[in-house]
């Protein structure tokens, strides 16, 4: 694997004035900030305190992977500019890519998102996205595909959203091979545990599973586990950054990137139209593997029946579906162990140099172009017609209890989807069916206060046409 060493990478960055001791810039950016031709002019930086503690072979480190997007913006202006996306937690700036052949302009194209980094333990999504990209910039007027994309696409990528935990892993691990497995952010928690899980904090049926997870020894209540959803939904600046992003463009689709379980995934729940236009796209992505990936898919056209369900609560990319329209997907990069099965676990997440260039050469490069060459296809979310007629409410809103919201729609639409944005109001089960009669459950936690408010977001979709409506509950 070809990369710039992290002493080399330094000290590029030192000498670009890229390296800025003077502190960090604290303030949050606009939801669509403004493109630069640096980084220095975005904040995006590496610190004396950012160094890792070796040089970790064929991983990227921090300093490396910003060495990396400072190549790409040096050699190729014409077509990358870089953004500032937000702020950590601990105050470092998140980079945002944007590449198109006039990336200075925002036009009138198909936009689609790389997201990579969310777990900043799992090295082969870095690797994958950084070949991506450089592919993208080095075959632009060589090839001829990859130029009439870039010419008709506007196209983000943002390579590393959890750059404290990315960070964090390559300071604390075994200076050679093996980072400190870390998968969460660096936020200091009320009792002074580490961390939450940026992808269980995400406003989507956050709270709604909190059940013991055998296989993470832990729950998304368990401030100490690795999937701990934190304080409340999107209370981590990291993830606020992204959905501030997600909601201020007219995504047609998004990639959330990660490894290694190994399989290509869609949000649970689907109207029977939309799961059409998903299995498509899922199986073109398939066929572009040479080893073809598992679908993860639910069957068209059904709604969750219990709110005690398992699964995954607060994660991205159904996130991004249900409240944009982008068509939003997980790739879980594989790792082929010494027998030739995929395998999991710490040896999957810093899988070998060498296995993680051939798994993206032939299982990830194919479904990142692919979705990029279809996207052209894909249709924009628009303004919806649907009308909120009025809110029924079954149950008294006290700490404790559980409430009915029956919130009456015209019956021409397909499904909502329900969002709860406070810590006190948890909604378990997020997705309806028209006429969504049975309607939505809140449950109000034990420690809720009275006179606490509980905002609430109903999302209502007809086809590609979508309906915001808010409410807000009190606490009584």
């Amino acid at each position: 694997m070809q990369k710039t060493s992290i002493y080399s990478a330094v000290l590029l960055l030192t000498s670009a004035a890229i390296l800025n001791t003077s502190g960090r810039a604290q303030s949050a950016p606009d939801a669509v900030p403004k493109a630069a031709a640096t980084l220095q002019e975005c904040g995006v930086d590496v610190h004396p305190q950012d160094l890792p503690n070796g040089d970790y072979g064929g991983f990227y480190t921090w300093p490396e992977l910003v060495g990396e997007i400072d190549g790409w913006l040096r050699k190729y202006p014409h077509l990358v500019r870089a953004q500032r996306l937000g702020t950590s937690v601990e105050g470092r700036a998140i980079p945002l890519l944007k590449i198109s052949s006039n990336p200075e302009k925002d036009e009138d194209k198909p936009e689609v998102l790389y997201l990579v980094g969310i777990h900043p333990r799992e090295q082969a999504p870095t690797v994958a996205i950084v070949r991506f990209v450089s592919e993208l910039l080095a075959g632009y007027n060589t090839n001829p595909e990859i130029t009439q994309l870039v010419n008709s696409r506007e196209i983000w990528v943002v390579p590393m959203l959890n750059v404290d935990g990315k960070i964090y892993d390559f300071q604390h691990g075994n200076t050679t091979t093996r980072g400190a497995d870390w998968r969460k952010n660096r936020r200091v928690n009320p009792d002074g545990t580490i961390g939450v899980d940026l992808n269980r904090n995400f406003p989507i049926r956050w709270g709604g599973n909190r059940a013991y997870d055998e296989s993470w020894k832990a729950s998304t209540a368990d401030t100490k586990g690795n999937i701990y959803e934190g304080s409340a939904p999107a209370s981590e600046p990291e993830t606020r950054a992204i959905m501030e992003f997600i909601t201020a463009r007219p995504l047609r689709a998004m990639v959330d990137l990660h490894s290694p379980l190994h399989d290509l995934r869609a949000p649970g729940f689907l109207s029977a139209s939309e799961h059409s236009i998903y299995l498509d796209l899922l199986q073109k992505m398939q066929k572009s593997q040479k080893d073809p990936y598992p679908l993860k898919i639910g069957k068209p056209g059904v709604e969750p029946k219990s709110e005690t369900r398992g699964g995954d609560s607060g994660t991205s990319y159904p996130w991004s579906y249900y409240t944009t329209g982008a068509y939003s997907f997980n790739i879980e990069m594989g790792f082929k162990g010494r027998n030739g099965e995929y395998s999991t676990g710490v040896g999957a997440r810093y899988a070998s140099a060498a296995s993680v260039e051939t798994e993206y050469a032939d299982n990830i490069r194919g479904p990142l172009l692919t979705l990029l060459r279809e996207s052209g296809d894909l249709q924009p979310a628009t303004q919806g017609s649907a009308k909120l007629l009025q809110s029924g409410w079954e149950g008294a809103p006290k700490a404790g209890a559980r409430v009915m919201w029956k919130p009456q729609i015209t019956r021409d639409f397909d499904y909502a989807v329900a969002m709860s944005e406070s810590a006190a109001g948890v909604i378990p089960l997020e997705f309806r069916l028209a006429p969504a009669g049975a309607g939505f459950s809140i449950q109000i936690q034990p420690n809720a206060k009275s006179g606490t408010p509980i905002p609430l977001s109903l999302y209502v979709w007809k086809g590609r046409e979508r309906s915001i409506f808010k409410t807000e509950l009190v606490v009584q």
